[in-house]
């Protein structure tokens, strides 16, 4: 076991160091005669075991010699505080228990507890026992004492407070052997002379407080072991009752508070009761608070609210619990000397909290200080102390994340021979991590076998987790199941090998016995299951009985998602590791409707993992983790016949982002607050700007754009708490629920939700005043779909359409490769729109065109649905394409189309207009010369038309006046190069001449009357294919941030005809629109431009590329 600080504290407490260190060192008390000059010379040599055991000779009569003892005892004590062995706090306790003899007994009474090691003579503790118990010190001789132990007399019934005194210490040092060394007898005996110190202690008494402080310590070191509430409730007790007691400007009050706040913390560790941690929490903060900037504790005191702060954040998972910590122990540092005898612990205690704030927000300067850090507790570390094996092991961890991070693969390396260095220095009182040391390096093995190859880094794998297996103790729950786990996928990755088709039975072995652990209810088991579900899945293919252990471990996996006792992050594994179980679930001997339960926890949690208290890079790495939970809900509800229940997870698992920021900018609901209360309306946009800020722009250090995003999102909190509370505002803000969607469809139009599953694919067809109408589509698979995405960015690619140039640039890349886009289209007819055409009863195109938003998953998201037909093989009077039939839109989510239809249009006479903005020769970019010709046709048909329009182009558009004009412009235009970053959606945006006019900038500006973006540039409706279900793309940030409709293109246009749709596009526009331009008419007028460039170019795959890629998103 080891020792914090606050442990070794105790057992000073109270202890006039200062004094006896004093006499110690220099040795000016008077001693008797002989002994004096070789004392001297023994201190001086710092031979302490001589000078103990000259000191333990002296006669009883020996002046001062109980402060000799007192000495020896508390240098000892400092000794095990530097190496922490069982000699020097073995010697303190003998110093200590002498020492209060000489209080106990007549003169030469210590004659006979002499301590020699295997002398059979009275023990140096019985006679303390004795007396704590009420009883005599007199004992029945020994054969060898019988001369000595017929003078020892019953002690004095009226003993002074230098007794209670030394009772306390000796004790204390009995409560730290046992904290360190686990032996119960030493806490036992520490707790019947503390019992009986209160006792003997008057009430009053100015050293009552610090006794029953010490008491309810070594309770708690106690319940450490026996996990026995009855212990803990009274250490709790105790430490109250010290704090009552001690006057607020007391100097050890704070040392209380925090002693206090130590023990709660222990009792939330075992009870996981949030309440005990809060309180423990402020229990360390008020201890801070009241410590002077010199009082000794004060850095005890901040590490101790570091540690609370951590065991907080392990339960909530509170990024701001976290940064907190490391702001507490940085300052506990700081305050503390390099060579003071704890530091090297503050320096562990840093770099693991960093470790683990990494894990949140995956910030490089966070791991890389973690190990610089870890590295200084390792140097500050006296050799052969026990702790130094843990902090290679912690040093081992950091350098594994950061490899995770960058790849660098020293860092493995370096992880591995960190690990191993722990292994080294693993002791005998230590063995209990070995099983733990030998898994993590087997991890890391595997680690650098993918990254190398090496065969040999397998074999030791497999070699060492058996050797783990064999170390685990008889009974050990927790740790079993993570080497069975760990054992079986290293034997799997061997297995993956050729010629090692041998060890596959041996790992089916040890998962099938972690199954039996996991069904045993252990706390962990939603890790334990998410770890086997990952083992179980890399195999499935290979063997079915591998089926038969998925099915048995299908109600631990329901248990633990829908568990709410489990961590949150622990739970989403799970579900997550349970969507491996589709093949099974899906096959005709299970029943689907089973999971129902699990994947509504699972979209529950979604909004956990990707909260807004998480920075846009975190929530992006969940949601890669967690990209595919909702349509896996979705085809399981769709399987269940349970329609609502499938559009209700699609709308909350999907779009994540947008969702959260939609509801930031959303100002709609704000004129109604406003009216309520004008100050709380400006405090949330206000707020609401800064959160859109730390979302796109740069800060002086990334770790400072966390706690700013952090504390912004507090703030937001308590803001929606705040307006909730009030009964007309209890869902402000709040997500649309399904019935409200439903009874919000557009009154003209039919909205299509197609989902993309590995196993099924399915359309559910949504109209105002239908019930919803499950299509499935059995035609289309996911693999399908994917092969059609990926044979199209093929194909785009050899076409040399990825970015919009000039004429000459174009045709020197112009290749055909692979399937081509008639194929692809083609596939889609036949595979998925004609299915829904035909599911719908339109066999014919019908006399007016219908109106259908597409609102697709999956990689049917980055396919132009909305062009789907064949184009190769017409034949006459047969309609074969679905602009035949119907004007097609896109939308994000349902949400985000009911939203803009309810939100009132705001085109006012003043901003009725269109800015256009151009870039043909844009720096460092290639020049698309076609846009200076697009803005020219497009003005003169708006001007001629009497529609306002300002054209900014090359110089003239930059980003400050770019942005300054759009809020006078309901319409705006831009014909330049266009950046999508996936990684950060608000960063992306479009080429002006100075530089990019972000989103977060158009975001910013929260724009009044925003009515129509035409997006005629580069790719801009297209997202990232590792996020299909966020719609992490130009478009749907346009729509985010005000515009009500959004044309766009899928890929490159062609730099001849982008003026010849553009120009179409508007003038079919105006004639559609009463007054000025409406875009409620932009899929029309985008419909009618597309297809006359399609009848005057034909079907061939030139003209394909020219039209198909334009796309309207929106109203």
């Amino acid at each position: 076991m080891g020792l914090t600080e606050m442990d070794l504290y105790f057992v000073n407490e109270h202890t006039d160091l200062p004094k006896v260190r004093l006499k110690f060192n220099v040795a000016i008390i008077p001693l008797d005669g002989s002994y004096s000059e070789e004392i001297l010379k023994s201190i001086l040599t710092k031979d302490s075991e001589r000078l103990f055991s000259m000191v333990q000779d002296l006669p009883d009569t020996s002046f001062n010699k109980r402060d000799f003892l007192d000495a020896c005892g508390a240098h000892f004590l400092e000794c095990f505080k530097k190496s922490q062995s069982k000699e020097s706090i073995h010697n303190n306790i003998l110093a200590n228990s002498l020492s209060l003899l000489l209080f106990l007994a007549e003169p030469n009474a210590l004659l006979n507890f002499r301590y020699k090691p295997g002398r059979p003579s009275i023990h140096f503790l019985e006679a303390p026992m004795l007396f704590a118990s009420g009883g005599s010190i007199y004992q029945e001789p020994n054969l060898d004492d019988i001369g000595q132990t017929d003078k020892l007399e019953k002690a004095q019934a009226d003993i002074d407070s230098g007794i209670a005194f030394r009772l306390n210490a000796l004790a204390k040092s009995l409560a730290t052997c046992f904290q360190h060394f686990a032996k119960l007898e030493d806490v036992a005996r520490a707790l019947s002379f503390q019992h009986k110190v209160v006792q003997l202690t008057p009430v009053g008494h100015p050293k009552m407080p610090g006794y029953l402080s010490d008491l309810g310590t070594s309770l708690r070191r106690l319940f450490s072991r026996a996990k026995d509430l009855t212990d803990i409730s009274e250490a709790i007790l105790f430490q109250r009752k010290a704090i009552q007691l001690t006057p607020d400007d007391h100097p050890s009050r704070p040392i209380y508070l925090c002693s206090l706040g130590t023990t709660l913390q222990s009792r939330f560790l075992h009870s996981g009761e949030l309440v005990d941690i809060n309180e423990a929490i402020s229990l360390h903060q008020k201890a801070v608070n009241l410590a002077s900037k010199d009082h000794p504790y004060l850095s005890t005191c901040l590490s101790e609210l570091g540690s609370s702060l951590l065991h907080r954040y392990s339960n909530t998972e509170d990024i701001s619990d976290i940064s907190a910590a490391i702001t507490s122990v940085r300052k506990a540092i700081q305050l503390t000397t390099k060579d003071h005898w704890f530091m090297h612990a503050y320096f562990f205690q840093l770099g693991t909290a960093l470790q683990r704030r990494f894990a949140q927000t995956r910030l490089l300067e966070d791991i890389s200080e973690s190990i610089s850090v870890l590295e200084e507790a390792i140097q500050a570390t006296p050799e052969g102390h026990p702790s130094k094996a843990g902090y290679f092991s912690s040093l081992a961890t950091s350098y594994r994340l950061r490899f995770s991070r960058t790849s660098v693969f020293v860092d493995i390396s370096k992880a591995i021979s960190s690990l191993e260095g722990a292994v080294r220095l693993t002791t005998e009182e230590d063995d209990e991590n070995l099983p733990t040391r030998l898994s993590d390096l087997v991890t890391s093995l595997l680690q650098r076998f993918s990254s190398s190859g090496e065969l040999a880094d397998i074999s030791e794998a497999v070699n060492l987790q058996k050797k783990a297996v064999q170390l685990i103790p008889v009974g050990d729950s927790y740790g079993t199941p993570i080497y069975i786990t760990n054992l079986a996928n290293s034997l799997q990755t061997r297995f993956s090998l050729p010629e090692e088709h041998a060890s596959d039975e041996e790992g089916m072995s040890f998962e099938r016995k972690l199954l039996e652990l996991a069904a045993s209810g252990h706390s962990g088991v939603a890790q334990f299951l998410s770890l086997l579900a990952l083992s179980l899945s890399h195999r499935l293919d290979h063997t079915q009985e591998l089926v038969e252990v998925f099915t048995a471990s299908s109600k631990q996996y329901f248990a633990a998602a829908e568990s709410t006792s489990q961590n949150p992050s622990d739970r989403f594994n799970a579900i997550s590791a349970m969507s491996l179980m589709d093949r099974v679930a899906f096959s005709p001997r299970y029943n689907p409707s089973q999971l129902l339960g699990a994947h509504h926890a699972a979209i529950q949690l979604i909004s956990h993992v990707a909260g807004l208290e998480k920075t846009f890079d975190k929530r992006r790495n969940n949601l890669l983790d967690i990209s595919t939970v909702s349509s896996s809900a979705a085809a399981h509800a769709f399987a269940s016949g349970e329609l609502e229940m499938a559009l209700e997870w699609l709308e909350q698992g999907r779009c994540i982002v947008w969702s959260q920021l939609n509801n930031i900018v959303d100002i709609n609901p704000l004129e109604a607050i406003r009216r309520y209360d004008s100050d709380t309306a400006d405090d949330i946009m206000k707020i609401s700007a800064g959160l859109v800020n730390a979302g796109g722009q740069k800060s002086s250090s990334l770790q400072e754009e966390v706690v700013a995003h952090l504390r912004l999102v507090h703030k937001w909190d308590r803001l929606l708490t705040k307006v909730r509370n009030v009964p007309d505002f209890k869902d402000f803000m709040k997500s649309t629920p399904t019935w409200s969607l439903l009874s919000s469809l557009p009154m003209d139009g039919i909205i299509i939700v197609i989902n993309a599953h590995r196993d099924r694919c399915d359309a559910l067809v949504l109209r105002s005043r239908f019930e919803p109408f499950h299509i499935p589509l059995p035609q289309i698979s996911y693999n399908k779909a994917e092969n059609l995405r990926n044979a199209l960015k093929a194909h785009l690619r050899g076409s040399g359409v990825r970015m919009r140039e000039s004429r000459a640039e174009v045709a020197r890349g112009m290749r055909y490769e692979g399937t081509s886009v008639s194929r692809i289209l083609s596939t889609l007819w036949t595979t998925v729109v004609k299915p829904i055409l035909d599911g719908l009863g339109y066999t014919e195109p019908p006399p007016n065109l219908l109106r259908i938003w597409w609102c697709a998953t999956g990689p049917l998201a980055f396919l132009p649905i909305h062009a789907a037909g064949i184009y190769d093989d017409v034949k006459p009077g047969i309609a074969s394409t679905l602009p035949d039939f119907a004007v097609s839109s896109y939308t994000p989510t349902v949400r985000t189309l009911v939203d803009i239809m309810k939100a009132p249009r705001e085109v006012r006479e003043g901003n009725s207009g269109v800015l256009m903005i151009s870039q043909p020769d844009t720096p460092h970019l290639p020049r698309i010369p076609g846009t200076t010709e697009e803005v020219r046709r497009v003005e003169q048909q708006l001007r001629s038309h009497k529609v306002r329009v300002l054209c900014l182009e090359s110089a003239a558009a930059t980003v400050g006046l770019g942005i300054s004009k759009m809020n006078a412009y309901s319409c705006i235009h831009l014909a330049c190069h266009a950046h999508q970053d996936t990684e950060k959606p608000l960063k992306s945006g479009f080429a002006l001449y100075d530089g990019p006019l972000e989103l977060s900038s158009i975001i910013r500006e929260r724009l009044v009357g925003a009515d129509l973006a035409f997006l005629s540039a580069c790719q801009t409706s297209a997202g990232d294919e590792k996020l299909s279900e966020e719609a992490v793309h130009l478009a749907a940030g346009m729509l985010a941030a005000g515009y009500r409709s959004a044309v766009a293109t899928m890929w490159s246009i062609n730099d001849i005809y982008g003026p010849r749709i553009a120009e179409d596009f508007y003038v079919n526009l105006i004639n559609d629109s009463e007054e000025g331009l409406d875009s409620r008419y932009a899929a029309s007028a985008l419909h009618v431009a597309t297809q006359n460039l399609r009848k005057s170019l034909g079907n061939s795959e030139s003209a394909l590329l020219s039209w198909v890629p334009y796309v309207h998103f929106g109203l």
